[in-house]
């Protein structure tokens, strides 16, 4: 699924980093799932942040996360080495203006699962910022179900197998 690709692109860009924070931004059926997926990962240091905030605490607390609401989004995101969000409207939520104040040290990354945008294109222009959108995140679930597609023949062996070792104990 997109939010499954999407703590999979989280963990490959947080691998160097100790103690990752992640920012999960919207509690709607993709954000939700993308906190289900972070659960017992490493990425653990996760804030849920919704525009109702006691959708925010609900998730969060299912999940044994933090949760936040709108009004410190902006806060929230220069504490983040990752921003993943899914909130849908007209008008990107996260934009150039929003966050070309922070002090960056290191990279940020935002994921936008959002269709249309909820992060704004020009957010990478800002130093240090990195976004991947839908797209990006398409072509690592392609990447997935290929590695899984390779694997059935695998699977089918080990199938036969254990087939053939139960025939053998039937007849025994």
């Amino acid at each position: 699924s997109i939010s499954y690709a999407a703590k999979e692109l989280a963990e490959d860009l947080t691998m160097g980093i100790r103690n990752p924070k992640i920012v999960v931004v919207g509690v709607g059926e993709i954000g939700q799932d993308v906190c289900l997926n972070l659960v017992g990962t490493k990425l653990n240091d996760v804030t849920v942040v919704n525009r109702t905030i006691e959708k925010a605490e609900k998730l969060a607390i299912r999940c044994g996360f933090k949760s936040a609401g709108f009004d410190n989004l902006k806060e929230e995101i220069a504490k983040a080495d990752i921003v993943i969000s899914s909130v849908s409207g007209n008008e990107p939520l996260i934009t150039k203006a929003l966050i070309k104040d922070l002090i960056i040290l290191s990279h940020k990354f935002f994921i936008d699962l959002s269709m249309p945008r909820s992060i704004e294109n020009s957010v990478e222009e800002v130093l240090g910022t990195v976004v991947y959108n839908l797209d990006d995140i398409q072509q690592k679930t392609n990447e997935a179900l290929e590695k899984r597609k390779a694997s059935i023949p695998q699977v089918h062996a080990i199938i036969r197998e254990a087939m053939l070792e139960f025939e053998d104990w039937s007849k025994e």
